[in-house]
């Protein structure tokens, strides 16, 4: 009987898990159409969004000329202490991207929003980009952060002993000395101005080799998991990586 219960117990467990998975990723789009006003529009499930394994919104769907597509997912992860964020995305005006052509992305943790807005191909830009560390801009203003993002490209959000790294295929944009730990991501962010595209996300643990999630986006209906950060003893799987997320910055260093 107890063998029975805890069976059950786990498979109840493991598929509630699997359903969370789809409603945490949300789409929404943002008018900008009135100046310094925004409106949220089509606030709906990530299978609204997905189409042939790639995430995005198409501009076809548009009802506004001027617009930002987000998109967030909002499961907890439970990173390793030295990990690297990856994106293969895309901006190109040719499918629906605006100027100054945004493109933001990266994690929501405890100590705030890590990540950074760029733009892509358009120097115009240049004074709304911004690397965010906790919530702190530690750079803004930044000529690295103009990138041609036309193309699919990959960008690195790596944090390696004890330095956070921003990187553009194999070039390394912006570096900046972190002392402290991000244990748990909250989330996951990605903004377009007008429509972007979004291929894979993959984050990877760079202590051990071992993948931590990896969404290709190949079926809306059947997302990648993660294991919660505190799991059921029964399950005897051991997930906590890290504890107590700190920060703490010191001064950049910033590679053109």
């Amino acid at each position: 009987m107890k063998k029975r219960f805890l069976t059950l117990f786990v498979g109840l467990f493991l598929a509630t898990q699997l359903m969370a998975q789809a409603s945490a990723w949300r789409g929404y789009v943002v008018d900008f159409s009135i100046p310094n006003v925004a409106t949220q529009l089509l606030d709906q499930p990530i299978c609204n969004y997905v189409s042939n394994g790639i995430l995005g919104f198409s501009p076809q769907r548009a009802s506004v000329a001027n617009y930002f597509t987000h998109f967030n997912y909002t499961t907890p992860i439970c990173l390793s202490e030295n990990f690297e964020l990856q994106i293969r995305l895309k901006n190109n005006s040719n499918e629906g991207g605006q100027a100054a052509f945004d493109v933001g992305f990266g994690l929501e943790t405890d100590i705030g929003k890590v990540g950074c807005a760029m733009m892509s191909n358009d120097p115009q830009g240049q004074p709304f980009t911004y690397v965010l560390v906790g919530n702190q801009r530690v750079t803004e203003n930044n000529p690295a952060l103009v990138r041609d993002l036309r193309q699919w490209s990959l960008m690195t959000i790596k944090l390696s002993n004890h330095v956070l790294t921003l990187s553009h295929g194999n070039v390394v944009v912006y570096s900046v000395p972190f002392a402290g730990k991000l244990c748990t991501a909250n989330g996951l962010y990605f903004f377009f101005k007008g429509s972007g595209y979004v291929d894979f996300i993959k984050i990877n643990n760079l202590d051990n080799g071992s993948v931590i999630y990896d969404e290709n986006f190949n079926s809306c209906t059947n997302l990648a998991t993660v294991l919660p950060c505190s799991t059921p003893s029964v399950l005897a799987v051991s997930n906590p990586i890290c504890e107590g997320d700190t920060l703490k910055i010191t001064t950049s260093i910033s590679n053109n």
